[in-house]
């Protein structure tokens, strides 16, 4: 089976990182920053297996992206699932704009789509990827509301 979702591109303007090693739900940060219009569109292709394997491609190339990956791995749990998926970033990795959560977000909101679970559920998985990764630390919650936020 196979769906696509969306998820903005965010910009931190000022935060403060937030860590709870025993509750990544009160883990991320506290700050503010706005969502663009653009950011990442995944398309995930999830069939039986025989064991789990997930395949990443970012912008048509193979990629370890460890965020989406783990996020991935938090849904399903230990589904034996074949998950091929591909992000279509609007703006690159590493330069501020919070990339790997979009694509993180994205990936999973789509997968969720095809397994029928909440998206309440990709959001907790892309989050708490993102805080054990110290990655963004934020910018998942903030691409999932969009607009300008200011995260307490």
């Amino acid at each position: 089976m196979k769906a696509t979702a969306f998820a903005p591109a965010h910009i931190s303007g000022f935060f403060e990182p937030v860590y709870h090693p025993q509750d990544f739900n009160k883990s991320g940060s506290r700050g503010a920053g706005i969502n663009l219009s653009i950011g990442s569109t995944s398309s995930v292709f999830i069939e039986n297996s025989t064991s789990q394997i997930i395949q990443i491609f970012i912008n048509g190339k193979k990629s370890n992206a460890p965020v989406t990956n783990l996020a991935l791995r938090i849904l399903i749990g230990d589904q034996a699932l074949k998950i091929v998926v591909k992000i279509r970033n609007d703006l690159p990795l590493g330069q501020g704009f919070g990339m790997s959560a979009s694509g993180t977000l994205s990936s999973t909101l789509a997968a969720t789509k095809i397994l029928g679970l909440p998206q309440s559920d990709a959001l907790y998985a892309s989050h708490c990827s993102e805080v054990k990764l110290r990655t963004g630390l934020g910018d998942v919650i903030a691409s999932n509301f969009g607009g300008i936020e200011i995260r307490k």
